[in-house]
């Protein structure tokens, strides 16, 4: 894949699906002051579409699973 903004291919480890329509776009670019507002309201709706509880998990956004949601019931009860 390439980045939709610079089209590098090959030299970039990772893309995220933060570009104005959902496209690919490289950390630099996602940066860059004309690309920022969307890459962040872009990432904003991706944690939105996970719930109530997301988890940053390498490259990904994803919903927690019930088994960290359970996880993390019982961290936040031992806390008490």
């Amino acid at each position: 894949m390439n980045c939709y903004k610079c089209n590098v291919s090959g030299k970039v480890k990772e893309l995220r699906p933060y570009g104005p329509r959902g496209e690919s776009i490289c950390f630099k670019c996602a940066m860059e002051p004309d690309s920022k507002a969307t890459t962040e309201m872009m990432f904003g709706k991706t944690l939105d579409a996970c719930g109530d509880l997301a988890v940053l998990d390498g490259s990904q956004v994803r919903p927690a699973t019930a088994t960290e949601r359970e996880e993390l019931a019982k961290a936040q009860e031992s806390k008490r």
